[in-house]
């Protein structure tokens, strides 16, 4: 069996995000690679193993069960740690939508390591990627875009905001509790906290690094993800279920947050 595999893409979305490379490599012994510059995002999550990691000259060593964001016009190498067998899988995208996904689950420059903890699942998208990527038909190459697609929105759904103030976590506690429901943050910040609106915000932002809206939102869209691939409630019924009385705005805000509309994310995830 071929220890390194890759998958020529390019597929791109209307929302500006291009999938160019899959791959994979599985038990090597003795790995390096590089120097390379690319001008496109590499996505690696390391399965076993661990190597030592230079972009740009700076040194990190990265280990199974962490993913790793290499971001344009860096320059890369590594060397994996001798006699150990080493798994990686990656993709190669770019688009401005990248960089919006990586700054929302806190990935950047100057921290693009993450350790992920629904490691199966992580490993499952990137073997489907693979599979996908291999085949040619148009069919195949929306289900590679979806693909990527969950992958940011399971990286998302690990972020567990870190805060530490006792009125942001009751908002957290309040917020998950009733995502499905109309919330006015104004009344929310007032009669549950004795807030000012704008004074709560700003500090659930400062603790979070998103607003209660965006909060809200994203709580709301995990679910209409998860009513699309697992229930056969209607699009109508899934934006009413979470909090959304408007079909046509629900559908509005999925496509611009999940690249495609909520009848074309529910084929390609129950295809």
């Amino acid at each position: 069996m071929l220890s390194y595999k890759e998958n020529v893409i390019n597929y791109t979305t209307a929302g500006d995000l291009s999938l160019h490379y899959c791959g994979m490599r599985e038990k090597s012994l003795n790995h390096r690679y590089g120097p390379h510059r690319f001008d496109t995002y590499i996505l690696y999550y390391i399965v076993d193993g661990s190597a030592v990691f230079y972009i740009n000259g700076e040194r990190r060593t990265l280990s199974s069960g962490q993913f790793y964001a290499v971001f344009p016009h860096s320059e890369i190498r590594y060397v994996t740690e001798t006699g150990v067998p080493w798994s990686i899988q990656w993709i190669v995208v770019s688009g401005e939508q990248v960089r919006a996904f990586l700054d929302s689950i806190g990935i950047c420059e100057q921290q693009p390591v993450m350790n992920v903890k629904q490691r199966d699942k992580l490993h499952q998208i990137f073997e489907s990627l693979f599979q996908y990527s291999n085949r040619k038909t148009s069919a195949d190459h929306l289900r590679c875009l979806s693909l990527v697609y969950r992958l940011f929105a399971l990286l998302s759904s690990e972020i567990t905001p870190s805060a530490n103030n006792p009125y942001i976590l009751q908002a957290i506690e309040y917020f998950s509790e009733h995502f499905t429901e109309p919330i006015s943050i104004t009344d929310f910040a007032k009669e549950k906290l004795g807030l000012n609106n704008n004074y709560f915000s700003k500090l659930f932002k400062s603790e979070t690094g998103v607003t209660p809206l965006h909060y809200i939102q994203q709580l709301r869209l995990e679910k209409a993800q998860d009513l699309l691939t697992h229930s056969t409630l209607s699009i109508e019924e899934i934006a009413s279920e979470i909090g959304f009385p408007d079909m046509l705005y629900f559908s509005r805000v999925f496509k611009q947050a999940c690249g495609f509309p909520p009848t074309t994310y529910r084929k390609m995830t129950q295809l």
